[in-house]
């Protein structure tokens, strides 16, 4: 999940950006990569600079399940805000505004 939602923010990576960004080696992104090459979630395309490089970049199929995802975890958020008392509520928000910018600024 950590590397489609990471391609649906940047569109295209290498393997080795893949790797760097889950800390795992090259060859571990790849076989990660395999799998949803698989499931037809990503596709990898030849760089047209460097053809030993290739580009992975999320595909339809991908983005419809990253979505789902975002609007799955916003749904239940909504429905955790709800359960807070309303005088507590606007607080609240507040406060995972700030933390949502926090989580953004550290990728």
């Amino acid at each position: 999940m950590m590397i489609l939602f990471r391609l649906a923010r940047s569109d295209q990576c290498s393997v080795s950006d893949i790797g760097h960004h889950m800390e795992v080696s090259s060859p571990a992104a790849s076989q990660l990569l395999d799998k949803l090459v698989e499931a037809g979630y990503v596709s990898r395309e030849e760089n047209n600079e460097d053809r030993r490089i290739k580009n992975i970049k999320i595909t339809p199929k991908g983005r419809e399940l990253v979505e789902e995802i975002k609007n799955e975890h916003q749904q239940k958020l909504n429905e955790m805000i709800k359960a807070v008392p309303e005088k507590d509520r606007e607080n609240l928000q507040k406060n995972l505004k700030i933390l949502n910018g926090i989580l953004r600024s550290m990728h």
